[in-house]
Formats: C-alpha cells, structure tokens, sequence
C-alpha cells in the first residue's frame, strides 16, 4: 500500500515539540517495515507564518515570503529525514521527480513545500496523485478537508472523501 502522511506544523512545531516529532517518525518508520511505501509532508506551522510576517514587514514582494515559509517547512523536513536515519532519504527532496525517484529506492520519503503559492495540503495531494497513493492521512488542528480556510471563511464546506485528483483540483483553483 502507498501511503501518504500530511503532518501540519501545527501539529509537530507550533510550538516545536519533539516527542511529537519522534512519535510520527516513528510512525513512519513502522509503516515502511510493515511494507508500505511511505511519503510524509510536513507544514512550517506558526513558525513559517511568522516567516511570512517579518517578510512582509521587509517589504518582501509575496513570492519571497512564501520563500521563507517553505524553507521553514523543509527545515522540519529535515528533523524527520534524521530521525529516519537508513530508513529514510537522507535529505528532503525539493521537487516530485525527486521524492518519487527516492520512493522506488523504498525509502520513507519528506517533503516540506516545493514552490510559491503552493501549500503543502497541496504538495501531499500532488504525490499522493503521482504515485498513485492508497491512501493520504492529515494530522492537523484542523478536522478535515475543507473548500477554504474554516478559521477565515464561515462558509467554507467540510468535505468527507475525495479521490486525490479532486483534492489537488480544489488546491490548485483556490
């Protein structure tokens, strides 16, 4: 089975915590020894927003502050691919060729975000799609899928399943 794993900064680094940063690397490595194939994707959290807040206060045109959250967010990738050790790939992969090429070595792959104006609910979606994952599992504060941001759209709209072409769709048109 290919299984993705979406981990929401909010989860593992708003505020940082390391036990639960263990506890899903762990998770990782099981599922690989359970012969899974398994990629995670993790999020930059507050951290990354306040990332985004200092760029913005630098003046910071939006592509360059996406910059800066997503490097946070691979920095917490790379937390991950250390704890895997052998398990994992050894470094993040910064495209999709390349985190699908570190999957076919059986390897538990780690991706932060990949490019501007792309979340990493978006990233997670776009290799579920590519490698035709199973199955893609969200830890996050938030309780589901939703049309747009519950916390900034009262009218945003819990969605209960999706096929992985559908989510990436509804990622890349909002």
């Amino acid at each position: 089975m290919k299984v993705i794993v979406r981990v929401g900064g909010s989860v593992v680094g708003s505020p940082l915590n390391a036990s639960m940063i263990n506890r899903y690397v762990t998770l990782l490595k099981d599922l690989r020894n359970q012969g899974h194939e398994v990629a995670a994707v993790v999020g930059g959290g507050s951290l990354a927003r306040e990332f985004i807040k200092v760029a913005a206060y630098l003046g910071l045109e939006e592509e360059r502050r996406d910059w800066a959250a997503i490097h946070v967010s691979r920095l917490f990738a790379q937390l991950f691919v250390l704890g895997l050790g052998d398990a994992g790939c050894g470094t993040v992969p910064v495209s999709l060729d390349e985190a699908e090429a570190c999957l076919k070595k059986g390897k538990v792959v780690v991706l932060g975000g990949l490019r501007p104006g792309m979340t990493t609910d978006t990233v997670a979606a776009l290799i579920g799609e590519r490698v035709k994952a199973d199955l893609l599992v969200k830890g996050s504060n938030v309780d589901g899928i939703y049309t747009k941001d519950p916390r900034k759209y009262s009218d945003a709209k819990k969605l209960d399943k999706l096929r992985f072409e559908e989510l990436a769709h509804l990622f890349d048109s909002g």
